[in-house]
């Protein structure tokens, strides 16, 4: 397992989820997608799982990468104030790359998350279809 996913798998579920998330036009559709609602909602929440993991992971190297870069202002001799020491020690390189691959991360695990609640709502759709389908061939 990769320590980040990459943007181009980021990507292919962004093209998987245009057609998961959308409801079919033609009944047989609609029964065909309800279901594998329940497969396709499962490889949103496997990937927002591993990107929990993968957020969790960088935010300790950030941390970890913060405590370093402090510690070099320290051994500059320089007595920085708190702020200036923050300011100073994000412009730090690796303090930098880490911050940016966390935007980068959280923004994938926020959209995964989504996505997989905007599957369940499909599921509610389809159930409200099927129902309305059922009371108006009872009805008529």
């Amino acid at each position: 397992s990769r320590n980040t996913m990459l943007k181009e798998d980021f990507l292919k579920f962004q093209e998987m989820a245009l057609e998961d998330v959308v409801m079919p036009e033609n009944p047989d559709d609609i029964l065909e997608k309800n279901m594998q609602i329940p497969g396709m909602k499962q490889k949103y929440i496997d990937a927002y799982r591993k990107q929990v993991a993968i957020v969790a992971n960088l935010e300790v190297k950030l941390e970890e990468a913060v405590a370093k870069a402090k510690n070099k202002l320290k051994d500059g001799g320089y007595a920085y104030t708190a702020k200036e020491a923050t300011e100073q020690t994000a412009l730090d390189d690796d303090v930098a790359k880490i911050n940016r691959a966390l935007i980068e991360q959280r923004y994938y695990m926020g959209w995964l998350e989504d996505t997989a609640a905007n599957i369940t709502s499909l599921s509610f759709t389809i159930k409200n279809w099927l129902k309305w389908k059922e009371i108006i061939s009872t009805n008529y």
